[in-house]
């Protein structure tokens, strides 16, 4: 075991209590926390001057899109997805789409993110999965559910009911809670166009009988949204109240283009929104009423989404974008900067479905920590307001280590479970 010391500990906890000191950790937990003395086999870690955050939480991530970066350009929602993303996804190897997801979980863990709910495509799902295991990252992983015809998508991204049910009968048995509980696999239906309704109803029951989150899309622009009427005569989220899936097991990112009558849905159903400030400006879609959200107490995460719609994976530029969106929406006083942490910790927690083991600085929690040097000189000063030093101030270049599961998986800015420059030469085959 082993003592964190004389850190800036910005706890999270019910209480949001932020004090100088230490953290013990024994195992994968934190055992104590406080001013501690070391015992004499205890390792040391000085944290003087350095900030500790629980573990950053991305709640809506696609790892296996990574490779894709920057190929997708100057699209909507739509044509991005039909001329461009679906393509793609079908076209990746086995090879291809390992290298994605190691690219991913490599600018993840470096920019302080511990803990995914992540969305992949239809095929190799299995791939990402040894990704996360050898990369250290926390995951619940979904592979993309897609049943319909006649939708844009290409071949290899279209399956039956029954094989995707295998598929993921095979995933849950091999790889449900391993790694002692840092992997877990969610259900992934893609949006409301993808997925017939057969299917989803198979899907809300198979998440009841296996006690798993349904990860999907929604509303997220105006153009699939008006789609989802056509076929309809509802709204998204309405039609997913007319199926069942509204329950806390659902997480739903984007809701952009929502009525009052589905905010109040989504709170009643107690819910989870993901919030992907910007991929909805870089595709065009809008901006979530994030505000009129949290005012109903509805949980709100946040995700940079994947690569091709963003182009990084930065946990710190969502931050700041969802701060900024909404006071450009609601006025200077919106969104304080506190809020925003807490949709990056305790909320993402909270849509993993994990509250009880990650998203606070809390004795008995998992030790999963990013810690930050904020003394560079585009980060300081800002005692006065720590909060708004984190969400405004600092980016993954602050981030100095980060521990996933009791085990260091960054130290002073490195990657210690995967071979970075490995992967980017490998990164560079693949893509061609």
């Amino acid at each position: 075991h082993m003592i964190l010391k004389n850190g800036t500990i910005v706890t999270m906890n019910p209480s949001f209590d932020v004090f100088e000191g230490d953290i013990r950790i024994e195992g994968d937990s934190i055992q104590d926390l406080g001013r501690l003395n070391a015992a004499s086999d205890e390792d040391v870690v000085n944290l003087e001057g350095k900030v500790v955050l629980p573990g950053l939480i991305q709640a809506h991530v696609h790892l296996s899109q990574t490779i894709f970066r920057n190929m997708a350009e100057d699209r909507p929602l739509l044509p991005w997805l039909q001329e461009k993303i679906w393509p793609l996804e079908a076209s990746l190897t086995e090879e291809a789409t390992r290298i994605s997801a190691e690219l991913a979980i490599t600018e993840l863990l470096k920019g302080g993110t511990t803990s995914v709910l992540t969305m992949e495509t239809v095929r190799n799902t299995s791939v990402v999965l040894d990704a996360v295991k050898r990369g250290g990252i926390r995951a619940v992983v979904g592979k993309a559910l897609m049943d319909r015809e006649n939708r844009g998508h290409p071949n290899g991204l279209k399956e039956s009911i029954d094989s995707a049910i295998a598929d993921i009968e095979e995933l849950l048995a091999t790889w449900n809670g391993s790694e002692n509980g840092r992997i877990a696999i969610c259900l992934a239906p893609r949006f409301a166009l993808s997925v017939s309704p057969e299917f989803f109803k198979r899907i809300v029951e198979f998440s009841q009988q296996h006690d798993l989150i349904i990860h999907t899309h929604a509303s997220e622009s105006k153009d699939e949204t008006e789609v989802v009427r056509q076929e309809t005569g509802m709204g998204n989220i309405e039609y997913f109240h007319k199926l069942g899936l509204l329950s806390e097991k659902l997480c739903v990112a984007h809701c952009i283009w929502v009525s009052d009558r589905e905010i109040e849905l989504l709170a009643e159903s107690g819910s989870h929104v993901l919030h992907c400030p910007t991929a909805n400006m870089k595709l065009g879609s809008g901006i979530a009423p994030i505000v009129e959200m949290l005012a109903k107490d509805i949980s709100v995460a946040i995700g940079a989404d994947g690569a091709p719609c963003n182009n990084n994976l930065d946990i710190f530029a969502e931050m700041k974008l969802a701060g900024l969106l909404q006071k450009v929406r609601k006025g200077a006083d919106a969104l304080p900067a506190r809020d925003i942490l807490k949709m990056a910790t305790i909320s993402g927690a909270q849509a993993l479905g994990q509250e009880d083991r990650i998203g606070s600085i809390e004795i008995g929690k998992k030790a999963d920590l990013t810690i930050l040097d904020l003394d560079k000189p585009h980060s300081m000063p800002g005692d006065d307001d720590i909060y708004s030093r984190i969400v405004y101030s600092a980016r993954p270049d602050n981030v100095d280590s980060v521990w996933v599961d009791g085990k260091q998986v960054v130290n002073g800015g490195r990657l210690l479970t995967l071979d970075e420059q490995d992967i980017i030469d490998r990164a560079k085959h693949a893509i061609k």
